[in-house]
């Protein structure tokens, strides 16, 4: 009787182990905002794009654009997932570090974003 719910147990406690990553937290938030759970995308996507500024001139200097594109995408799915839940300063704020970013390492232009993400580019012209 009690191996389905320890069974359910197992399966969610390992999806929140595979989110102890900025890449986890970005896959788990991508999710979240896909399937219009905006709330949960904010907590994800928040952790995945929660670098320290000291780590991200680390990414910068050493041209791990892998990473940097990760940081700029959570941040893009964030200011979105923000502004959809009507939280319209706090996604102006991560805008603010989405472009503070890029300027650091330009990679915005080049995020391979996919068409859910077309809103992103009125909210930066806003």
């Amino acid at each position: 009787m009690l191996r389905k719910p320890i069974a359910v147990l197992l399966v969610v406690v390992g999806l929140r182990l595979g989110a102890a990553t900025p890449e986890g937290s970005l896959e788990l938030g991508m999710r979240a905002f896909r399937a219009g759970d905006y709330a949960s995308a904010i907590v994800d996507l928040g952790a995945a794009a929660s670098i320290p500024p000291a780590d991200l001139q680390t990414y910068v200097a050493a041209r791990q654009m892998d990473r940097l594109q990760s940081f700029e995408t959570a941040l893009v799915y964030l200011a979105l997932a923000q502004f959809r839940l009507g939280g319209e300063d706090d996604a102006h704020q991560t805008i603010l570090r989405l472009v503070a970013a890029d300027r650091a390492a330009p990679v915005y232009a080049n995020l391979p974003l996919q068409s859910d993400a077309a809103e992103f580019e009125t909210l930066l012209n806003a």
